[in-house]
């Protein structure tokens, strides 16, 4: 835990190197938490189509286990936000970055490792 899903629109494929953005998001995570980079998750997901707004899009959703305080997944939220727009400060044409947590009610949660 905690589980990150990187979402983009498909256009942006060839300019998203997925294993750069992993390893800084890793490092901002572990500087900005209390988590180690062996128990993060992470995982991509492009979209071939886009209704709504006329940009690019980067939408990162960061699951957590319940427990943390709002300012704790704000400071969390901030964090990821300002790495990934350093990471695309130099994008050409509109890009819209947003980051969101959720929570994962920890009773409600199963995992269970097979093999």
């Amino acid at each position: 835990m905690p589980h990150i899903i990187l979402e983009y629109l498909r256009p942006l494929k060839p300019t998203v190197h997925t294993k750069i953005i992993k390893d800084k998001l890793l490092k901002t995570l572990v500087a900005n938490s209390d988590f180690e980079a062996k128990s993060i998750k992470y995982r991509t997901l492009f979209y071939e189509n886009f209704h709504g707004e006329e940009t690019d899009f980067i939408h990162l959703t960061i699951k957590l286990l319940s427990g943390r305080t709002s300012e704790q997944r704000k400071k969390i939220s901030q964090s990821v936000g300002a790495c990934m727009v350093d990471l695309f400060e130099n994008h050409q044409g509109s890009l819209s970055i947003t980051v969101e947590t959720q929570e994962i009610e920890r009773e409600s949660y199963f995992k269970k490792i097979l093999g």
